[in-house]
Order: structure tokens, then C-alpha cells, then sequence
């Protein structure tokens, strides 16, 4: 954390989703809770729905981090903008682009299980 800013962030954006998927979990259960005692219906189950939704916003937040943290600060989505950027914001050098599956990831963020493609490092 003390190193830069990205493990501040890293931290910040973890914990804060973290605080979500705990509400999350205790609304379930407050929800299979009501359910056990009969509380909804076919008609009455905006509370059932609305942990339904609750549980998207969360998944779509978790999808958004992901990208954030691993493929656009750490990553090199992150390298290659402000690598090909010359000043244009439209100009880029397209040939030198490589798409893959894998998410280059800094040498020292990088555990020891990750390997990416030779191919792949700038």
C-alpha cells in the first residue's frame, strides 16, 4: 500500500465491493428467512426482486472491477494506451496492437503461477 497508488486503490475498490457482497449475503437470508415463514407471493414479492437485482448490480460491479484493476491499471490495456498514444488522440499504431486472452500483468504484480505468452510483453 505504501508503495504507490494502486494498492491504495486495489484495497479501496476490493473492500468497498466486499462491504456489498456482505449486505448482500445478510439480504439473501433475510430473504430465505421471509420465504420459510410465507411472506411472498405471486403477487407480493418486490422484496424477492429486489435482492434479485441487488445481486446483478453487484455482479456487474465485480465485472467492471475486474477490468479495471486487472486489465486497465495493471494490465496491459493500461501499457498499450499510453504506449501507442503520440500526442493525437486518434492516432494510433494499429499493427503494433496484439489482442489475446491473457491479461499482461507487471513482472513484480505478477505470482509466481501466471506466465504470460513471450508474444504478448511489450
Amino acid at each position: 500500500i505504501a508503495d504507490s497508488v494502486y494498492g491504495s486503490v486495489f484495497y479501496l475498490l476490493t473492500g468497498f465491493h466486499g462491504a456489498h457482497v456482505v449486505v448482500g449475503i445478510i439480504w439473501l437470508t433475510v430473504s430465505l428467512v421471509r420465504l420459510w415463514r410465507g411472506e411472498f407471493s405471486s403477487q407480493r414479492h418486490f422484496g424477492f426482486e429486489a435482492c434479485i437485482w441487488y445481486w446483478h448490480f453487484v455482479d456487474v460491479v465485480w465485472v467492471t472491477l475486474w477490468l479495471v484493476v486487472y486489465v486497465w491499471f495493471g494490465g496491459w490495456l493500461y501499457m498499450w494506451w499510453f504506449k501507442m498514444w503520440d500526442g493525437d488522440i486518434y492516432s494510433f499504431k494499429y499493427p503494433d496492437l496484439k489482442f489475446s486472452w491473457y491479461a499482461y500483468i507487471q513482472e513484480e504484480h505478477c505470482p509466481s503461477w501466471y506466465k504470460v505468452p513471450d508474444w504478448l510483453k511489450p
